[in-house]
């Protein structure tokens, strides 16, 4: 076992230094905070008075602020809409100092959004907004050429996966080529 603590003892050192090359889907985790004292006269539901609303980065955009979190520098790379939402993440990375260059705006797609709502504590619903269909090719286009530029100097790559369109099979392949030809796998 000596070996092996040792092994991952060296690799927690070298993690600040690490550049993770992060490709997926970008979404918001929004929170509705709220009690219950009733239900609602129109059907048998609660009725939720809001206390307080959180909003957190979540999918691929989750993924880096973790990575920078720990001390390592993340590249986050996806795609947002050209809505509220997409500009909010945009506004979180940069508060956090982590760089949106990898952020492709797509005009016309919604960007996606979990709303959680809780009352008393507990998780009474979850509200998904959200596109996942293809991405436009000139897209699909911009992410590939980023990726190739950026795998040049990354030490790992993360696929971040949620099924919203962005990890389609063929781009997966194509990031998969490349990082087999850089030596990143």
């Amino acid at each position: 076992m000596r070996k092996e603590e040792e092994a991952l003892r060296k690799v927690v050192d070298r993690f600040s230094r690490a550049k993770i090359l992060v490709v997926g889907d970008v979404m918001m985790d929004r929170f509705i905070w709220g009690k219950v004292s009733r239900i609602s006269p129109e059907a048998p539901v609660p009725v939720v008075v809001v206390d307080h609303e959180d909003f957190r980065l979540g999918g691929a955009a989750n993924v880096v602020n973790n990575i920078d979190g720990l001390g390592g520098k993340g590249v986050l790379c996806g795609v947002v809409g050209d809505d509220e939402m997409g500009q909010r993440i945009i506004s979180e990375l940069l508060q956090r100092n982590i760089k949106t260059d990898g952020i492709f705006v797509e005009k016309g797609r919604q960007t996606t959004v979990k709303t959680r709502i809780f009352a008393n504590q507990q998780q009474v619903v979850r509200i998904d907004r959200e596109r996942t269909d293809h991405l436009k090719s000139s897209t699909l286009r911009n992410l590939s050429e980023f990726l190739a530029e950026r795998m040049k100097d990354s030490d790992g790559i993360i696929l971040s996966d949620y099924g919203k369109g962005v990890l389609t099979r063929k781009l997966i392949r194509t990031v998969i080529r490349m990082a087999k030809s850089r030596r990143r796998l």
